[in-house]
């Protein structure tokens, strides 16, 4: 017969070995048991009780994307906003639900919690998951557009377009490039400053809305005489080449601070600034056509015009569309007696004055006349552009099919 501590020591072993499945098999049961709970408690909007129950899945399960999915629900519908992008930016990018739950945060970011920094971030999450999401796409051109990351801005758009999802509003806001400014940027611009006052793309922003009161600033080689109404005097643009030089000591390498002054030392002809402009940019900046048109002026100044030529049709190969880089070549090609090309450059860039009057006085294209659309497709062609021309040209064909009519079941 067994003794008694041999009889102990076999059932102590038997526990020992069935004690993982017993853990785990509670595992499951919990597991279980939370989950159904959790969606009970969500199909009956019982807030308060899929908070805790959600938690608890959470903690049980913290890969799980549904649990936190729940989690953020309650906590949106609790108002506990900062604790619903905490619970839906857990979910992991491979989820399907990570797209819908990072849109909750985007919505949540730049509404009740004015968090621009997380909706951007968010934005950028989305694109990285599915470049198709249409609604990150246009939050993040409606970002860059409303504190004048120019740059950034038409990066977006052609981004957005590479994805076939770009809004509407985007191709007039490709064609107004660096001389975009929203209407209703400062309101937004301040309310965000509120949370990050030293935000530099947002104390730039702010900076650029206030100083650029007219189109002068940054839009100066369309304009023909220097006597026009609205072509500021030396005094004003010596003032705002002070204030924008203040600026700069605090962000040193913005490449939006320093493309408005590179604006300014053409208008004022400072030669010895644009220079230095130019000596301190990073690389990074030499996709930039408005650095190429300072290098291509500080040349003209110079006399040499075969190196201006060659750095107005740089800035034009990187953006074709670039009737102030247009301006300047017509200059050099009229003084060598290039008639032809002056007088093609001359019809292009009226034909871009008249559209950017036209865009400006309308709702959007997707509001406007066809025609206008027609019209910014075929200068679009004309300058050789070819991403955002042809990306208009479907944007025509699908306004041009006619609609289904509508079909009513009858029953």
């Amino acid at each position: 017969m067994l003794s008694r501590r041999r009889i102990l020591l076999i059932v102590s072993l038997v526990l020992l070995a069935s004690t993982p499945l017993i853990v785990w098999s509670w595992h499951v049961w919990e597991r279980q048991r939370l989950i159904d709970r959790s969606r009970l408690a969500a199909s009956k909007y019982q807030w308060d009780s899929l908070k805790e129950l959600a938690t608890q899945w959470t903690r049980l399960d913290p890969s799980n994307a549904e649990a936190w999915m729940l989690l953020g629900r309650a906590a949106n519908a609790r108002r506990e906003w900062p604790e619903a992008v905490e619970a839906y930016w857990q979910i992991p990018d491979s989820d399907r639900s990570a797209v819908p739950a990072l849109l909750e945060v985007s919505h949540l970011a730049f509404g009740p919690l004015n968090d621009p920094l997380k909706g951007i971030e968010a934005s950028e999450r989305i694109i990285r998951i599915d470049p198709n999401e249409s609604g990150a796409q246009q939050q993040l051109i409606m970002i860059y557009a409303a504190t004048l990351q120019r740059q950034r801005l038409l990066r977006q758009v052609h981004a957005a377009i590479e994805a076939r999802c770009e809004p509407p509003e985007a191709y007039g806001y490709d064609f107004l490039g660096h001389t975009f400014r929203l209407n209703d940027a400062v309101p937004l611009i301040d309310r965000w400053l509120k949370r990050y006052p030293d935000e530099e793309a947002f104390v730039v922003a702010k900076f650029l809305l206030q100083i650029e009161t007219s189109n002068a600033a940054s839009d100066v080689g369309t304009l023909p005489h220097a006597s026009s109404p609205d072509y500021p005097t030396r005094d004003i643009e010596n003032s705002k080449m002070e204030q924008v030089n203040e600026l700069l000591k605090r962000f040193p390498l913005n490449e939006e601070l320093l493309a408005f002054k590179a604006n300014l030392c053409i208008s004022t002809g400072n030669q010895e600034s644009a220079t230095a402009i130019l000596s301190q940019i990073p690389e990074s900046f030499l996709d930039d056509a408005r650095f190429w048109r300072l290098k291509g002026w500080v040349h003209e100044s110079n006399e040499d015009l075969d190196a201006a030529r060659k750095s107005y049709q740089r800035a034009l190969e990187l953006r074709a569309i670039d009737w102030n880089a247009m301006v300047r070549l017509t200059v050099i090609e009229r003084r060598e007696q290039h008639f032809e090309e002056v007088k093609r450059l001359t019809d292009l860039v009226e034909r871009a004055l008249d559209l950017r009057n036209r865009i400006r006085g309308s709702g959007g294209l997707e509001k406007s006349d066809i025609s206008l659309s027609v019209d910014l497709a075929r200068f679009y062609k004309d300058c050789g552009e070819k991403v955002v021309g042809p990306a208009i040209e479907r944007h025509i064909a699908r306004r041009s099919q006619p609609q289904s009519p509508r079909t009513f079941n009858r029953r």
